[in-house]
């Protein structure tokens, strides 16, 4: 009977172990799907004509999450839809929000399939 007993509470402990441990797996997984969308993604180097010191023109382009101005050879994240955002700003907000900032294009895809 003492034996029974202390299997059973054994396999109490286990199962609710393994069920603490399946949220924040499942969490992990969805992390790492949305890191490899993330760098499937388009970069490229920015490359301005004007000189690095020389002031941004009227109309330059602007990161629209800083808000600063692309500088030659800054990293830029390009989406899908072909809005461009420095790759620093853009990618900490696709971890969280998946959707461009400027037209909420849903840039990552659905986020619990498993494509």
């Amino acid at each position: 009977m003492l034996l029974c007993t202390g299997l059973v509470v054994q396999a109490q402990r286990q199962a609710s172990r393994q069920s603490q441990r399946e949220p924040g797996s499942q969490v992990d997984l969805l992390k790492r799907r949305v890191v490899q969308r993330l760098a499937s993604l388009k970069t490229r180097r920015c490359r301005l004509g004007r000189a690095a010191q020389s002031p941004p023109e009227p109309g330059a382009e602007t990161c629209a999450v800083c808000l600063d101005y692309f500088c030659n050879k800054q990293w830029l994240r390009v989406l899908p839809c072909k809005h461009e955002f420095h790759r620093d700003c853009v990618d900490p907000w696709l971890m969280l929000q998946q959707t461009c900032p400027l037209c909420k294009f849903n840039v990552l895809g659905n986020r619990y399939s498993d494509d």
